[in-house]
């Protein structure tokens, strides 16, 4: 691939948004969500938006390509629950690679595709990983490993884990996570990105840069921040992190939802509360968690556009 290197060091990179609030719109059905695949599937699984990326590969391709159109330059793959602990409620804990490797070939796919008629702008796949519900850290370490390496086998350019609560949880997956960037003997930029309360502490309590300091041994190419009930209570979080040598990203979400499931903070608003953090040179890559659409990636690009990068002095991966 294009050295992603490269172009961080240059500009911000922007990454897509909620692949999530893109299917809660169109309301499919739970023959959508069986597809022919799962079409005998004992259990209900409506809801479970990962295993689309098998049974409606074009619905999901659609949403990546809209998020490449309105800028994303990094597309995050429809995997981020594929945990085998919580597939296994919808009784498809056994396809979690399976489906990790889908989402990554429909996101390879759909950049590949919008990359051949854009010449000479580069876009990469960045596979999601999101927390495991497994419990003892050896089945934590192997979720990491099982859905990293599907990601990587179809197609992903990096891996990003994401959503990190605590770090006892946090430091197996991505063990697990870095094992299998060591097998594939490819260099692979690993992102993490930890997730804040209001008071600006992880849901376990530690501070941000207590937790990436602790997470360091998995030598991510980016640290960063994600989701939380408020883009605007993430700036300290972000600022802490500045100390770091390596890239920094933060990709909130749009507020909070309401009973009907819409989010409070528009496009325009999201991007005028991440603007200080731009235009104060703080980010690297800036994106769109929970509830954030191609409208809030679009305007988070041309804010994005007009600010300068983080500078920092690029460190070893391995």
């Amino acid at each position: 691939m294009h050295s992603i290197d490269s172009h961080a060091r240059h500009r911000i990179l922007v990454m897509d948004g909620a692949m999530g609030t893109s299917l809660q719109a169109l309301d499919l059905t739970e023959n959508t969500w069986r597809g022919t695949r799962l079409a005998t599937h004992t259990t209900a699984i409506k809801g479970c938006y990962d295993v689309l990326s098998l049974t409606a590969p074009r619905t999901i391709a659609q949403i990546h390509a809209e998020f490449l159109d309105a800028g994303a330059d990094i597309i995050t793959t429809n995997s981020f629950c594929s945990d085998p602990g919580l597939l296994s409620r919808y009784g498809l804990g056994e396809l979690a690679a399976e489906i990790s490797g889908a989402s990554a070939r429909v996101a390879r796919e759909t950049v590949d595709r919008w990359t051949a008629s854009h010449p000479g702008q580069h876009r990469w796949v960045a596979g999601s990983i999101g927390p495991s519900a497994e419990t003892a850290a050896h089945a934590i370490e192997q979720s990491g490993y099982i859905r990293a390496d599907a990601l990587l086998r179809g197609g992903a350019d990096m891996l990003l884990a994401e959503t990190l609560y605590d770090i006892p949880t946090a430091l197996p997956l991505l063990r697990g996570v870095r094992r299998a960037i060591t097998d594939c003997g490819r260099d692979i930029p690993l992102m993490i990105s930890v997730t804040l309360t209001d008071n600006g502490l992880l849901p376990s309590g530690h501070t941000p840069a207590d937790a990436i300091e602790a997470l360091l041994p998995s030598r991510p190419w980016s640290v960063g921040i994600n989701c939380g009930t408020h883009a605007g209570s993430l700036t300290n979080g972000i600022a802490a992190l500045q100390p770091f040598p390596t890239m920094t990203s933060c990709h909130p979400s749009a507020g909070t939802p309401d009973q009907c499931g819409h989010y409070s903070i528009s496009p325009d608003e999201l991007a005028s509360i991440m603007r200080g953090m731009l235009i104060d040179g703080m980010l690297n890559i800036a994106g769109g968690c929970c509830g954030t659409t191609p409208a809030h990636i679009r305007a988070i690009a041309a804010e994005a556009s007009q600010s300068p990068p983080r500078k920092i002095a690029l460190h070893n991966r391995h």
